[in-house]
């Protein structure tokens, strides 16, 4: 069986498999998977006060979606 570690992270704790390599680097110094680019290039194109529904297609562990959901208070989030 595959261990999973807690991290935390700016977002909220988030669980993680020992061998996703990629997440576990990130997240081990207490940054989501591709945070830089969300957050600077994908949020600031959000109006924050209009409603949005985004649609998560292969969600993987969810890391985007809790970065939308935390950044844009009016989304909705479709998995």
């Amino acid at each position: 069986m595959i261990p999973i570690n807690r991290y935390q992270t700016l977002f909220g704790q988030i669980c993680c498999l020992t061998n996703d390599f990629e997440f576990t680097k990130a997240l081990s110094v207490g940054k989501m998977y591709e945070e830089d680019l969300v957050l600077t290039h994908i949020i600031p194109l959000f109006n924050k006060h209009q409603k949005y529904v985004i649609l998560d297609v292969g969600a993987h562990i969810g890391s985007h979606s809790i970065m939308y959901s935390k950044s844009i208070p009016n989304c909705e989030i479709l998995l």
